[in-house]
């Protein structure tokens, strides 16, 4: 096994921590961004293509 000097194993620990923070509060709001993004995608779709009726506009 590796052995680490104290101020490696302070690093590594600082950087979990922050890791950890960082996935903490950034998990739900990615998932709402790429929700977003997904749904905004498809309603440009919608929007800016004729329906089965010739006409324009939002469902």
């Amino acid at each position: 096994m590796v052995q680490f000097s104290e101020e490696t194993k302070e690093r590594i620990t600082k950087v979990i921590d922050i890791s950890r923070v960082a996935i903490h509060y950034g998990y739900l709001p990615l998932i709402m961004y790429l929700v977003n993004q997904d749904h905004n995608s498809s309603s440009s779709f919608h929007l800016s293509h004729k329906n089965n009726h010739g006409e324009t506009g939002e469902r």
